[in-house]
């Protein structure tokens, strides 16, 4: 915990902290203003303003979480600091999963801050509010998010580029995406991670389906736990020129 203390106490004086939020509410705001332009059509569809934010939440948290979330190890390597806070009595294990534990956290208030403000205008306006559907989505889209920053760890461990991790993460996007759009191997498609993009509408079903729910998380989950876990394990067998 101390470790992840200090990384948002770091975080909170870095400009891209408050820019990846930034690009969560600029999304917020867009949805508000088409409903401002057509206020029918999503009184006719019974759509809320937080169900509508949660797709460009997912569409475009993964390039605001690894950006304002994500200083990566090789950035840490290029500026020289890494060295340097190692030299404190903090482990490497210990440095790296604060690091981690942070992006975490920041890609739940990437997620939640807007979630949340968007659910207190419905309620002074409509009398809406937040409910357990709407949780269970941020969370789905919050975990989409946190696969690609963990992608994001994995790479830059094997780096001193800084960008290199974060755009072989996204790389991996796009190619899964590619090769969900071209079709066919539906047994292979649901390990893509781009197919759980809109894995978040299992929650506002008629009833809900929690096998879906589960396989989405769990596969989400191991993108997530996996990479940040064999990033750790890259990270504990170099040593710091």
């Amino acid at each position: 915990m101390k470790a992840i203390k200090a990384e948002i106490k770091k975080a909170i004086h870095n400009p891209r902290f408050y820019g990846g939020i930034l690009i969560s509410w600029a999304l917020a705001g867009l949805v508000v203003a088409q409903a401002w332009r057509d206020p029918l059509s999503f009184y006719l569809g019974k759509i809320t303003l937080s169900f509508s934010l949660l797709y460009p939440l997912a569409l475009f948290g993964p390039v605001g979480g690894i950006w304002g979330g994500t200083e990566n190890i090789a950035e840490e390597r290029m500026e020289g600091t890494l060295s340097t806070t190692l030299l404190r009595p903090l482990s490497r294990w210990e440095w790296y999963w604060g690091k981690a534990g942070f992006t975490l956290f920041y890609n739940l208030l990437l997620v939640f801050t807007p979630l949340l403000g968007m659910a207190l205008l419905e309620k002074i306006m409509w009398g809406g509010g937040f409910s357990f559907r709407l949780l269970g989505g941020g969370v789905m889209v919050a975990l989409y998010i946190s696969s690609f920053s963990a992608l994001s760890y994995l790479f830059s461990s094997l780096f001193y580029r800084p960008w290199g991790g974060p755009l072989l993460a996204l790389g991996i996007g796009a190619f899964s995406w590619i090769v969900e759009r071209l079709g066919g191997g539906e047994n292979v498609q649901i390990y893509l991670i781009t197919h759980h993009l809109s894995s978040f509408n299992i929650f506002f079903l008629p009833r809900i389906d929690w096998h879906q729910a589960l396989s989405s998380f769990l596969i989400l989950g191991s993108y997530t736990g996996g990479g940040l876990l064999i990033g750790a394990l890259i990270f504990m067998r170099q040593e710091e020129k």
